[in-house]
């Protein structure tokens, strides 16, 4: 029987169905995830399989592989995705001018020196780090696509492992960049009066250098805001990457499990 056949049989009075992009292969069979919605609310979900295999132990196994890949999908599609597209032509802009005064070789006392040392390191960490997320993002956001247009039409176990291992990546490169900018607001504060008051350095610190300088200044609170809404645990920037990565794949495995709980209580077969 086909899947279109199969999804049908679950369906109640007036509802719609559709399939989540991408099945799954379980001892050979196919699997599809079904959703079922009334007036465009979720109401029940199903899983089917064209093989109409009899073991029960099959399709729950691919319900948790469909549902644990569609929920890590999401979180990348929406958290990922907006991580990986943010401008970063702020760090840039300050990157290059602190290269430039950082290179006039000009006599400047140590003290000052570390100052403007910190803002380069900071600014140049954030940068590479943001474009570790790039580089990993993007081969997940071209397979996810391929999955949507059929081009990719089964999910295998490495597909959720990799997504949940980039679920951490994202976070931890993005704990690292609050980080980074909140341990160095008041090294671009000095920053600042150093280049105000230093004629040379001054000329080079154009009104779009200034605004973006002033923002790194301005943005205490905020970043306060963000790195507490991304903290689980105390002393969590005393974690090492993977001891880091570790934490933020509990949490998420965690989180899913509600999530796949609440979908078990709609689902009509298995």
């Amino acid at each position: 029987m086909n899947v279109d056949a199969l999804a049908k049989k679950h369906k109640k009075m007036f509802e719609q169905y559709s399939f989540n992009a991408g099945g799954c292969k379980v001892n050979g069979d196919e699997f599809y995830l079904v959703n079922y919605k009334r007036w465009h609310k979720l109401t029940g979900c199903a899983v089917v399989s064209p093989q109409q295999p009899s073991e029960q132990k099959s399709y729950m196994e691919a319900f948790y592989l469909l549902n644990n890949y569609a929920q890590y999908a999401s979180l990348l599609l929406i958290h990922g995705e907006f991580r990986a597209n943010i401008n970063m032509t702020s760090f840039e802009r300050v990157n290059a001018f602190i290269d430039t005064i950082s290179s006039m070789n000009k006599e400047v006392s140590q003290k000052d020196e570390e100052i403007i040392m910190n803002c380069k390191a900071a600014t140049e960490s954030i940068l590479r780090l943001q474009q570790e997320l790039v580089d990993q993002y993007t081969p997940f956001q071209e397979k996810n696509e391929h999955i949507f247009n059929g081009n990719k039409p089964f999910i295998t176990k490495d597909d959720v492992k990799e997504a949940l291992e980039l679920i951490a990546e994202v976070e931890y490169i993005q704990y690292q960049q609050l980080l980074l900018q909140y341990r160095t607001i008041d090294d671009f504060k000095k920053l600042y009066k150093i280049c105000k008051t230093d004629d040379e350095m001054r000329r080079y610190m154009n009104a779009e250098v200034k605004t973006y300088i002033n923002e790194f200044i301005s943005s205490k609170e905020n970043l306060k805001k963000n790195i507490k809404n991304v903290t689980y645990q105390k002393d969590m920037d005393q974690l090492d990457r993977e001891q880091f990565k570790e934490l933020i794949k509990a949490e998420t495995v965690k989180n899913v499990e509600k999530v796949n709980a609440e979908s078990l209580k709609g689902l009509r077969f298995p």
